[in-house]
């Protein structure tokens, strides 16, 4: 399956190699280093919806959490 904004293998390469100095430069981690820098681009491609959320990932805002039940009030 092809995603709508599926990066490309230049784009993925360079932001993996970006990925692989901020660690430190390590060896044999090439392939996980890959893997991160597409799904990084992928998740950055995503379209938003109008209010600039991530559809897939949307969290409510605080305003809509429950609120705690009010105190008794004293007689």
């Amino acid at each position: 399956m092809t995603h709508v904004n599926e990066p490309t293998e230049d784009e993925i390469q360079r932001e993996a190699y970006l990925i692989w100095l901020e660690n430190g430069r390590p060896k044999d981690r090439a392939l996980d280093h890959w893997l991160e820098a597409r799904e990084l681009l992928r998740h950055l491609a995503r379209p938003k919806d109008e209010t600039g959320h991530d559809p897939l990932h949307f969290t409510p805002p605080a305003a809509h959490k429950p609120r705690p039940p009010k105190k008794a009030a004293k007689a």
